[in-house]
């Protein structure tokens, strides 16, 4: 809510799943999480003059079974196998923001604008495999990726 010398806005929202083995073997249940935070605000500096800002910011975990060659799985039951039961965990994280600085100059005939955007980008994928199995490598894919951009106009 606000007025016309401010506004500021919150939300929030969580979901969390707890999720269900689709593995035949095992008994871990592959879940997900998802949380988003948000936040929008302003303030008149002047009559001619404001300034806008925005935030989000989203994390995710999921849980997932992998899919590969079994060497575990007893051969009276390898046709009806389609997963393993490994515990693999997938995790991101995402920020974006924006400012922006706008003024009205020669009695509002020309307006001017300053904004300024910021984006991050982290994931994380653990992937281990089923233990006791040559596909059993404690794996750790990391990727990351970060932008600034300021403009004028």
């Amino acid at each position: 809510g606000g007025s016309d010398s401010g506004y500021l806005s919150v939300s929030g929202q969580l979901r969390d799943i707890k999720g269900f083995n689709i593995a035949p073997t095992g008994f871990e249940n592959d879940g997900t999480r998802l949380a988003t935070l948000g936040l929008r605000g302003g303030v008149t500096l002047s009559p001619d003059a404001k300034i806008d800002f925005s935030l989000k910011h989203t994390e995710k975990r999921a849980s997932y079974d992998g899919f590969g060659l079994d060497y575990v799985t007893p051969a009276a039951i390898k046709p009806f196998q389609t997963a393993d039961d490994a515990d693999n965990v997938l995790r991101q994280k995402q920020t974006l923001a924006g400012v922006r600085l706008s003024w009205n100059s020669f009695d509002g005939a020309l307006t001017q604008e300053f904004k300024g955007t910021y984006s991050r980008d982290l994931s994380v994928n653990r992937e281990t495999g089923i233990v006791g199995t040559p596909w059993y490598a404690p794996g750790v894919v990391n990727s990351r990726d970060e932008s600034k951009r300021p403009t004028y106009g």
